[in-house]
């Protein structure tokens, strides 16, 4: 893996200000309320958008992240149903155990992708 192939999100506080970056390869960076990288930045991106309030919640939050790896898990479903969340407050960074979400692979279009919708 080329080191230099990398899209980044750097997360803190500046000027007691919470802080979300975003660099890629190619030195593009902006700086957001929500950010995503690689194939998150097509499917979650719309989930992150619309779940973003000013009032947000740290289980809103939590929920909407959920929502999105779990729509990420389903359109790879050979990587792994586990991951980590990373809170980043005043107080410093803590990250959660690993964890699974539930899933459900008994959609008739997973079940058989063929059928057409009616």
């Amino acid at each position: 893996m080329d080191p230099f192939y990398n899209q980044l999100l750097v997360g803190g506080w500046e000027k007691n200000q919470p802080f979300l970056g975003y660099v890629d390869m190619y030195g593009s960076s902006y700086v957001d309320k929500f950010a995503a990288t690689g194939f998150g930045m097509h499917l979650a991106m719309p989930i992150l958008r619309n779940a973003w309030k000013p009032d947000l919640t740290e289980q809103e939050a939590r929920a909407a992240l959920e929502d999105c790896m779990r729509v990420l898990y389903y359109r790879d479903g050979y990587t792994i149903n586990r991951f980590n969340l990373a809170k980043i407050d005043p107080s410093g960074v803590t990250i959660s155990e690993p964890y699974s979400l539930s899933t459900n692979w008994n959609y008739q279009r997973f079940v058989n992708p063929g059928l057409r919708a009616l």
